[in-house]
């Protein structure tokens, strides 16, 4: 396989006869490593691709094609979804993160400068948003789906992601390079160290059906 392409395993029966279940077929985009893969959770014909190099991209038929979206000076490092609102997506350049209503045929900038590494919703509150941005960008909150954004921390460190508690109290986690795993119970205003760093840290998740199970790598 070449490097850069994106496999996709096809489970919907009749998409093309040349992928399913342990057939894997390569449709692109093209033009690097992909860094970033995201599919709309109404629509699942709708996909988003971000391609060291080679832009950010958009599918509306299962990854079969793909059509390039030129919207932005600097590239794209996440995309996310509103799970209840499809058409609601955000991305993350190194200028801050954008916000489309028409599910990303059009932009507009928000007031959350830098880069972001992860965005999410609170489990119980869809117009409640988080952002961890790297570095000194910190923890942002939006509590109106994303049109407003207000600073709640800086980090010291450097972050990749960060997950949330599918249950009360609704604990944020961040993965940390040099300070190892931190928690935050008050919506990203205060963080604690909770798990030393060995290493550091790159990747965490909380279970969605198991709360209290959470994962780091």
């Amino acid at each position: 396989m070449k490097r850069g392409l994106i496999a996709f395993l096809c489970l919907a029966a009749g998409l093309w006869l040349s992928a399913g279940i342990n057939r894997w077929s390569t449709e692109g985009p093209y033009g690097g490593v992909i860094h970033f893969l995201t599919v709309d959770p109404q629509t699942p014909n709708v996909l988003f691709a971000v391609v060291s190099r080679g832009g950010f991209f958009r599918s509306r038929n299962w990854g079969q094609s793909w059509e390039q979206i030129n919207a932005f000076a600097y590239p794209v490092s996440t995309v996310f979804i509103h799970p209840l609102q499809h058409e609601l997506v955000f991305v993350s350049t190194s200028n801050g993160i954008a916000r489309s209503t028409d599910g990303g045929d059009t932009w507009s900038p928000t007031n959350a400068y830098g880069e972001h590494v992860a965005i999410l919703i609170h489990p119980d509150q869809p117009d409640v948003m988080y952002a961890a941005g790297l570095y000194s960008y910190g923890c942002w909150r939006s509590t109106d789906r994303g049109v407003t954004w207000t600073k709640r921390s800086s980090f010291n460190d450097q972050i990749h992601g960060m997950s949330i508690l599918p249950v009360p109290p609704y604990s944020l986690f961040v993965p940390t390079w040099k300070s190892g795993i931190l928690r935050s119970d008050d919506g990203g205003a205060t963080w604690t160290p909770i798990y030393p760093a060995e290493g550091g840290y790159c990747h965490v998740a909380c279970h969605p059906y198991r709360p209290g199970w959470i994962y780091a790598s």
